[in-house]
């Protein structure tokens, strides 16, 4: 690495994270810059050398030719040197063992691409194995060479996907990288394979159908209608132009990229997942949010004696309030499967019996049930909310199955509520359990 790249690449990396005062760090970059190349031409000359020095000897010897202690900002930027020096060397001795991308790889991807896996096949095996360590191990070195500072990657290691009950051969990978505050978001740059195309694909995407976790039809189309128009909806380097690529080529190019969407990635994310005020136009909606975090618990809530408790009101307003969470819910998981192309499970989408400790039995899209017990208020997802003796047992018993889908901020004659997902650990991470109720836990 050349410093003209070192500096360009911390530039990069300062503008990205959204600071404040991003001039303080630039200064301070164009000032270190200066003084490295007047006073030591060795490390100007050759950048990777200033890891033959621990970093704090490195901070020492600088202060020596300044004559002055480094300030935070410089403090700061000499660490962003080390921070990508270090990663730059690693990539380069990985690339040392890893190929790039070959056609026959690609075309191999294609073939196997939706056939149904048959595990005693020996030739199945085999492809199975060449394409994981290939294609896929390639996709996974892509997304580390790529992936800025402050962002996270989730690797893409299952070469399958779960289609009627029956194992596929995938036909694509998909690794994905997202801000580490965006984890739940389901919003992320990704970079991979079409097997179908037979070419390499990165772009901004979302997750919006997947066993547990994904974006609602509301916000996908939210996601859809911002990226619609941008170049960020797909970049694709076909089978004809692989042969003009090589790591450092997609590196660069996929590096520029991500730096040049960020902004709008942002974006995206916050209007996705935007709180909006409620108006006559926003009807007919469940709109998915993240779960609150944990907090510490400070004493117990504040009850109301028996004498102020107009119970014959109270429960025919909790009974209105339930069957209007329920009916959403039920709504809204039909609809998903429908947009999955499962219509025959959203045909299996019902209510249940009082009594069973759930009150909705639904499908994810692989056919595997789930058990959705509703718990709807129209207060904020901070409120209370009581749950049974018998609902509880259920949910423990069914942890891999059952959820509660915990429905707020409820308005049943505007037909809107938002709501968030919680399984039986997400339950106890969230909520201390008090008589029948569950109470969340506040600052």
């Amino acid at each position: 690495m050349k410093w003209a790249e070192l500096e360009k690449s911390v530039r990069k990396l300062l503008l990205s994270r959204n600071l404040e005062t991003p001039s303080v760090r630039l200064n301070a970059l164009k000032k270190l810059s200066n003084l490295i190349q007047s006073k030591l031409p060795n490390i100007y000359d050759s950048p990777s050398t200033m890891l033959d020095y621990n970093k704090d000897t490195f901070k020492r010897n600088l202060e020596k030719v300044k004559k002055k202690k480094l300030n935070g900002a410089e403090s700061s930027v000499v660490n962003n040197f080390y921070d990508i020096l270090t990663t730059s060397t690693k990539i380069q001795n990985n690339l040392k063992s890893v190929e790039f991308f070959k056609p026959e790889e690609l075309k191999l991807f294609n073939r196997m691409r939706r056939k149904k896996y048959n595990k005693d096949s020996k030739a199945h095996k085999n492809h199975r194995k060449n394409i994981y360590n290939t294609i896929f191990k390639k996709t996974n070195y892509w997304a580390e060479m790529v992936a800025p500072k402050g962002f996270e990657l989730k690797k893409d290691h299952w070469p399958f996907l779960n289609e009627y009950r029956h194992m596929i051969f995938k036909p694509y990978t998909w690794a994905r990288i997202y801000r580490k505050k965006d984890k739940d978001k389901f919003i992320f740059f990704t970079v991979g394979v079409d097997a179908k195309e037979m070419s390499l694909v990165y772009k901004i995407d979302c997750q919006w159908n997947d066993t547990r976790k994904f974006l609602n039809n509301i916000q996908v189309e939210k996601f859809r209608d911002r990226i619609k128009n941008s170049p960020a909806k797909r970049q694709e380097i076909t089978l004809n132009q692989l042969k003009n690529y090589n790591w450092d080529k997609l590196r660069s190019e996929t590096e520029i990229f991500i730096s040049k969407y960020t902004e709008l990635y942002d974006k995206i994310i916050k209007y996705v997942w935007e709180d909006k005020i409620i108006t006559t136009n926003e009807k007919n909606k469940l709109v998915l949010r993240v779960p609150p975090e944990a907090k510490k618990v400070r004493g117990k809530s504040k009850k109301k004696s028996p004498s102020e408790i107009d119970y014959n009101k109270r429960n025919k307003e909790n009974k209105i309030l339930g069957d209007f969470g329920e009916e959403i819910v039920k709504k809204y998981e039909i609809e998903s499967l429908i947009a999955a192309n499962r219509p025959d499970l959203s045909k299996k989408v019902n209510k249940v019996e009082d009594g069973e400790g759930y009150d909705i039995i639904s499908f994810d899209k692989f056919g595997e049930e789930k058990f959705i017990e509703v718990k709807t208020t129209k207060g904020d997802k901070l409120k209370n909310f009581p749950i049974s003796a018998n609902e509880y047992r259920f949910l423990k018993k069914n942890k891999k199955k059952a959820y509660i889908y915990r429905v707020f901020n409820a308005k049943p004659k505007m037909k809107f509520a938002e709501y968030f997902i919680m399984d039986f650990k997400k339950l106890h991470e969230l909520f201390i359990r008090e008589d029948l109720s569950y109470i969340m836990k506040k600052n």
